[in-house]
């Protein structure tokens, strides 16, 4: 290999790690977290098995539980070989420390597999890590190792940073009557979102969400009532989105639900889908009676709407007011007229 090839391999090399690492930082969740990983797995290692599990202890034996994180291009691992696993590290006295902190190789059904723990605020004893690497050279191992040592790091210390985020997202990022993540983490979340579908070329959704006649309940039956509607929505947004999705009150009785990976007509399948559920159900009061409502919300897609998250919000939310003025209680697509409006403020 000649020296200036060298230099381009190095280069390339480097901006790879660089990626990587970019595109690992700053994930909202762990579910958001090890889709990244397996994205980042596959485009620079070529890894197509991947998966995840939580990891829970029952008499003093360790059990896995798989996390359904799928990764477009990447196949999970069977049962079988998850059970087989969870039986490996049982007789092999349990979870190491190097697991922890990098990551060991095990032989499962004449497979040669690569695991690795990370920390995980929705698992006390944290999440197993699992992938496949395909044949490598001899002489390109050892880089290829060394490569793959900083992305498990990484992804490590971003479970740390997670399970402490966890601990102080009450007062900075979660909304207190909720416990949907707040206005303070939406840029945050749109921003991330936005590198990573730039990085890997995906998609994503921003759904903005209004309810129909929601000052009545507070006027009528006190704010108490109100603050109940509002906590039995925040359940109706869990219930409808992935866990890798990520539903937060905007303030008042707004809503604005970060679709990830999703396309235009993905989202709006979701929104149709809350619609229904917030039309369908009947919303307890705290004075004993109960109220129907309605919602109106407005989509806004990456890439084919907007590129940038101030303009993804406001397309999003004046589609949201578009779907008051059609009606209420309906679901609008970010129209043609709106996008041309939008890029010609943006040039002004």
């Amino acid at each position: 290999m000649t020296q200036d090839l060298q230099s381009a391999t190095m280069v390339q090399l480097l901006r790879n790690m660089h990626d990587a690492t970019r595109t690992l930082s700053g994930a909202p969740g762990p579910r958001a977290l090890y889709r990244r990983l397996g994205e980042v797995l596959h485009h620079q290692f070529d890894v197509a098995l991947f998966d995840s599990a939580k990891i829970t202890k029952v008499n003093g034996k360790v059990a896995l539980k798989r996390r359904r994180v799928p990764v477009p291009g990447v196949s999970p691992l069977s049962d079988a070989a998850l059970a087989e696993i969870g039986s490996f590290l049982n007789d092999s006295g349990g979870l190491r420390g190097e697991l922890r902190d990098g990551f060991a190789e095990l032989r499962v059904d004449s497979k040669v597999l690569q695991v690795a723990v990370t920390e995980d605020p929705r698992s006390r004893a944290g999440t197993l890590l699992v992938w496949e690497l395909p044949p490598t050279e001899p002489e390109a191992k050892q880089l290829q190792k060394l490569r793959l040592e900083q992305v498990v790091r990484t992804v490590q210390n971003e479970g740390r940073w997670l399970r402490k985020l966890e601990r102080t997202q009450a007062e900075l990022y979660r909304d207190e009557l909720t416990g949907l993540y707040n206005y303070r983490f939406l840029e945050i979340a749109i921003d991330n979102e936005l590198r990573r579908a730039d990085r890997f070329q995906t998609n994503f959704c921003l759904l903005f969400l209004d309810l129909d006649s929601f000052k009545p309940i507070n006027d009528e039956h006190g704010h108490c009532s109100g603050s109940s509607v509002l906590k039995q929505v925040a359940e109706v947004l869990r219930e409808a989105v992935r866990e890798i999705d990520i539903p937060i009150r905007y303030g008042g009785d707004e809503f604005v639900v970060l679709l990830l990976g999703a396309s235009c007509s993905k989202g709006v399948l979701v929104a149709e889908r809350i619609r229904r559920q917030i039309e369908a159900r009947e919303f307890k009061l705290e004075d004993g009676f109960t109220a129907r409502l309605t919602a109106s919300i407005g989509v806004a897609a990456y890439p084919e709407h907007a590129r940038d998250r101030s303009s993804l919000l406001r397309l999003a939310d004046e589609t949201m007011y578009s779907s008051k003025r059609g009606g209420k209680n309906r679901v609008s697509v970010v129209s043609r007229s709106a996008q041309i409006e939008d890029e010609e403020q943006r040039a002004r």
